[in-house]
Protein backbone atom coordinates (compact mmCIF):
# COMPACT_ATOMS: atom_id res chain seq x y z
CA UNK A 1 0.00 0.00 0.00
CA UNK A 2 1.14 3.21 -1.02
CA UNK A 3 2.39 5.72 1.81
CA UNK A 4 2.08 9.54 1.63
CA UNK A 5 2.85 12.34 3.52
CA UNK A 6 2.74 16.24 2.32
CA UNK A 7 3.16 19.51 3.71
CA UNK A 8 5.52 22.80 4.34
CA UNK A 9 8.12 23.26 5.73
CA UNK A 10 10.85 26.30 5.64
CA UNK A 11 14.77 26.08 4.53
CA UNK A 12 17.05 29.67 4.85
CA UNK A 13 14.48 32.07 3.67
CA UNK A 14 12.44 29.95 1.53
CA UNK A 15 8.72 28.19 2.08
CA UNK A 16 9.20 24.34 0.50
CA UNK A 17 5.91 22.49 -0.57
CA UNK A 18 7.30 18.85 -0.34
CA UNK A 19 5.56 15.37 -1.12
CA UNK A 20 6.33 12.02 -0.04
CA UNK A 21 4.98 8.93 -1.68
CA UNK A 22 6.47 5.29 -0.11
CA UNK A 23 5.86 1.48 -0.72
CA UNK A 24 5.38 2.23 -4.71
CA UNK A 25 5.35 -1.17 -6.86
CA UNK A 26 5.52 -1.64 -10.48
CA UNK A 27 2.60 -3.06 -10.27
CA UNK A 28 1.13 0.45 -8.75
CA UNK A 29 2.38 2.07 -12.35
CA UNK A 30 0.82 2.29 -15.94
CA UNK A 31 2.55 1.26 -18.73
CA UNK A 32 2.63 3.87 -21.56
CA UNK A 33 5.47 2.58 -23.73
CA UNK A 34 8.44 4.51 -23.03
CA UNK A 35 7.18 6.16 -19.60
CA UNK A 36 5.10 5.30 -16.90
CA UNK A 37 2.23 6.64 -15.30
CA UNK A 38 1.17 6.96 -11.81
CA UNK A 39 -1.53 8.40 -10.35
CA UNK A 40 -2.99 8.47 -6.82
CA UNK A 41 -5.14 10.55 -4.35
CA UNK A 42 -4.67 10.31 -0.75
CA UNK A 43 -7.71 12.06 1.71
CA UNK A 44 -6.66 12.25 5.27
CA UNK A 45 -8.19 14.24 8.76
CA UNK A 46 -7.00 17.56 7.71
CA UNK A 47 -5.87 17.15 4.17
CA UNK A 48 -6.37 15.91 0.33
CA UNK A 49 -3.75 14.85 -2.01
CA UNK A 50 -3.73 13.95 -5.74
CA UNK A 51 -0.79 13.14 -7.48
CA UNK A 52 -0.06 12.39 -11.01
CA UNK A 53 3.36 11.29 -12.37
CA UNK A 54 4.49 10.54 -16.34
CA UNK A 55 8.24 9.23 -16.13
CA UNK A 56 10.81 7.63 -18.44
CA UNK A 57 10.24 3.76 -18.01
CA UNK A 58 14.37 3.85 -17.69
CA UNK A 59 14.41 5.28 -14.66
CA UNK A 60 12.37 2.56 -13.37
CA UNK A 61 13.75 -0.01 -14.71
CA UNK A 62 17.65 0.59 -14.15
CA UNK A 63 16.61 0.30 -10.52
CA UNK A 64 19.39 3.58 -9.56
CA UNK A 65 18.92 5.94 -7.54
CA UNK A 66 18.27 9.66 -9.05
CA UNK A 67 18.37 13.08 -7.74
CA UNK A 68 16.75 15.96 -10.03
CA UNK A 69 16.91 19.26 -9.08
CA UNK A 70 13.20 19.31 -7.20
CA UNK A 71 12.66 15.43 -7.80
CA UNK A 72 13.88 12.41 -5.91
CA UNK A 73 13.74 8.41 -7.06
CA UNK A 74 14.79 5.84 -4.54
CA UNK A 75 14.82 2.68 -4.84
CA UNK A 76 14.39 -0.35 -2.05
CA UNK A 77 13.87 -4.08 -1.94
CA UNK A 78 10.94 -4.64 -4.04
CA UNK A 79 9.88 -1.31 -4.29
CA UNK A 80 10.57 2.48 -4.79
CA UNK A 81 9.27 5.81 -3.45
CA UNK A 82 9.34 9.37 -4.95
CA UNK A 83 10.32 13.05 -3.13
CA UNK A 84 9.38 15.98 -4.46
CA UNK A 85 10.68 19.07 -2.38
CA UNK A 86 9.14 22.46 -4.72
CA UNK A 87 10.02 26.13 -3.82
CA UNK A 88 6.74 27.67 -3.06
CA UNK A 89 5.58 31.50 -2.00
CA UNK A 90 3.17 31.90 0.44
CA UNK A 91 1.54 34.39 -1.90
CA UNK A 92 0.29 31.37 -4.11
CA UNK A 93 -1.50 29.50 -1.75
CA UNK A 94 -5.30 30.33 -2.57
CA UNK A 95 -8.46 30.37 0.50
CA UNK A 96 -11.41 28.65 -1.33
CA UNK A 97 -14.68 29.36 -0.09
CA UNK A 98 -15.48 26.00 1.58
CA UNK A 99 -13.18 26.90 3.99
CA UNK A 100 -9.65 25.33 2.71
CA UNK A 101 -6.36 26.32 1.56
CA UNK A 102 -5.00 25.21 -2.11
CA UNK A 103 -1.50 24.38 -3.24
CA UNK A 104 -1.18 23.83 -6.77
CA UNK A 105 1.47 23.39 -9.04
CA UNK A 106 2.75 21.61 -12.20
CA UNK A 107 6.44 20.55 -12.82
CA UNK A 108 8.17 18.91 -16.00
CA UNK A 109 11.10 16.52 -16.68
CA UNK A 110 9.21 14.14 -15.34
CA UNK A 111 6.05 15.72 -15.88
CA UNK A 112 4.10 15.83 -12.27
CA UNK A 113 0.86 17.44 -11.43
CA UNK A 114 0.28 17.89 -7.66
CA UNK A 115 -3.18 19.50 -5.87
CA UNK A 116 -2.82 19.79 -1.96
CA UNK A 117 -5.93 20.94 -0.15
CA UNK A 118 -5.75 21.60 3.81
CA UNK A 119 -8.38 22.69 6.21
CA UNK A 120 -8.55 25.91 7.57
CA UNK A 121 -8.07 25.46 10.69
CA UNK A 122 -5.43 23.18 10.73
CA UNK A 123 -3.49 25.20 8.21
CA UNK A 124 -3.46 28.41 10.49
CA UNK A 125 -2.28 26.66 13.66
CA UNK A 126 0.57 24.60 11.54
CA UNK A 127 1.72 26.51 8.36
CA UNK A 128 0.26 30.14 9.20
CA UNK A 129 3.10 30.87 12.40
CA UNK A 130 5.60 28.98 10.16
CA UNK A 131 5.17 31.57 7.18
CA UNK A 132 4.78 34.16 9.41
CA UNK A 133 8.08 33.84 10.72
CA UNK A 134 9.88 33.48 7.92
CA UNK A 135 8.51 36.94 6.26
CA UNK A 136 9.95 38.06 9.50
CA UNK A 137 13.08 36.71 9.39
CA UNK A 138 13.31 38.03 5.64
CA UNK A 139 12.45 41.34 6.67
CA UNK A 140 15.53 41.17 9.56
CA UNK A 141 18.01 39.65 6.79
CA UNK A 142 16.76 42.68 4.11
CA UNK A 143 17.74 45.10 6.94
CA UNK A 144 20.68 43.54 8.25
CA UNK A 145 21.68 43.81 4.30
CA UNK A 146 20.86 47.37 4.39
CA UNK A 147 22.63 48.21 6.49
CA UNK A 148 26.14 46.87 5.61
CA UNK A 149 25.60 48.15 2.51
CA UNK A 150 28.93 51.05 2.41
CA UNK A 151 27.42 54.54 1.57
CA UNK A 152 28.13 55.76 -1.76
CA UNK A 153 30.89 57.97 -1.89
CA UNK A 154 31.22 60.71 -4.87
CA UNK A 155 34.28 60.18 -6.58
CA UNK A 156 37.04 63.35 -7.12
CA UNK A 157 36.04 64.26 -10.92
CA UNK A 158 38.93 64.95 -12.63
CA UNK A 159 39.87 68.97 -13.67
CA UNK A 160 38.49 69.50 -16.08
CA UNK A 161 41.11 70.67 -18.58
CA UNK A 162 40.04 74.79 -19.98
CA UNK A 163 38.65 75.58 -23.16
CA UNK A 164 40.12 77.44 -25.99
CA UNK A 165 36.84 78.67 -26.95
CA UNK A 166 36.73 82.58 -26.34
CA UNK A 167 33.78 83.32 -24.33
CA UNK A 168 31.82 86.02 -25.83
CA UNK A 169 32.45 89.07 -23.39
CA UNK A 170 29.39 89.72 -21.14
CA UNK A 171 26.72 92.26 -22.61
CA UNK A 172 26.71 95.31 -20.22
CA UNK A 173 23.29 96.43 -18.60
CA UNK A 174 21.45 99.24 -19.80
CA UNK A 175 22.11 101.94 -16.64
CA UNK A 176 18.82 102.60 -14.86
CA UNK A 177 19.50 106.31 -15.46
CA UNK A 178 19.02 105.82 -19.04
CA UNK A 179 16.12 103.87 -18.71
CA UNK A 180 14.52 106.26 -16.00
CA UNK A 181 16.26 109.38 -16.41
CA UNK A 182 15.96 112.09 -14.04
CA UNK A 183 13.79 114.94 -14.97
CA UNK A 184 13.02 118.28 -13.19
CA UNK A 185 12.02 121.29 -13.64
CA UNK A 186 14.13 123.62 -15.33
CA UNK A 187 15.74 127.16 -13.72
CA UNK A 188 12.81 129.94 -14.34
CA UNK A 189 15.36 132.20 -16.65
CA UNK A 190 17.64 128.82 -17.86
CA UNK A 191 17.71 128.14 -21.47
CA UNK A 192 18.08 124.33 -20.55
CA UNK A 193 14.42 123.38 -20.89
CA UNK A 194 12.99 120.88 -23.16
CA UNK A 195 11.03 123.33 -25.30
CA UNK A 196 14.64 124.14 -26.40
CA UNK A 197 15.80 121.17 -26.34
CA UNK A 198 15.89 119.14 -30.59
CA UNK A 199 14.63 116.02 -28.87
CA UNK A 200 11.40 117.64 -27.64
CA UNK A 201 8.43 117.12 -30.04
CA UNK A 202 6.33 120.38 -29.21
CA UNK A 203 3.29 118.29 -31.00
CA UNK A 204 2.52 115.67 -28.31
CA UNK A 205 5.11 116.99 -25.63
CA UNK A 206 7.21 114.12 -25.69
CA UNK A 207 10.87 113.22 -25.43
CA UNK A 208 11.86 111.36 -28.84
CA UNK A 209 15.09 109.95 -26.64
CA UNK A 210 12.99 108.00 -23.70
CA UNK A 211 9.41 108.22 -25.27
CA UNK A 212 7.74 109.33 -22.44
CA UNK A 213 5.44 112.84 -21.69
CA UNK A 214 7.36 115.75 -20.68
CA UNK A 215 6.57 119.15 -20.15
CA UNK A 216 7.93 122.28 -22.21
CA UNK A 217 9.90 123.49 -18.15
CA UNK A 218 11.51 120.32 -17.84
CA UNK A 219 14.96 119.23 -18.26
CA UNK A 220 17.30 116.27 -18.28
CA UNK A 221 20.89 115.52 -18.52
CA UNK A 222 20.58 114.54 -22.42
CA UNK A 223 19.64 118.08 -22.90
CA UNK A 224 20.81 118.95 -26.69
CA UNK A 225 20.06 122.07 -28.28
CA UNK A 226 23.26 122.87 -30.81
CA UNK A 227 23.51 126.39 -32.42
CA UNK A 228 22.19 126.51 -36.12
CA UNK A 229 23.63 128.69 -38.76
CA UNK A 230 21.27 130.51 -41.31
CA UNK A 231 22.21 130.69 -44.98
CA UNK A 232 21.46 132.81 -48.03
CA UNK A 233 18.47 130.92 -49.28
CA UNK A 234 17.39 129.01 -46.06
CA UNK A 235 19.98 126.50 -45.48
CA UNK A 236 20.87 125.76 -42.38
CA UNK A 237 23.94 124.39 -40.26
CA UNK A 238 24.24 121.74 -38.41
CA UNK A 239 21.30 119.78 -40.35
Amino acid sequence: MVKTRAGLKTSDNDLIHYVVLENITTGDLRDLGTTHEFKTKKKGKYSTLQFHLIIDKKLITDKKNRRLSFFSLSHHDGSFSFEIQRTFSHKNIKFKEDGTYHISYTCENPKIEIQHTILSTYFKEKYLPLIEKLKNKRKERNQESKEKQPKATVKNSKPKKKSTVKSEPEKKSISPSLNKPKIKNAYPSSFRRCSNCSHFNQRKDTCIVFYMKVKPDNVCSRFYAPYYKVYYGGGFSPR
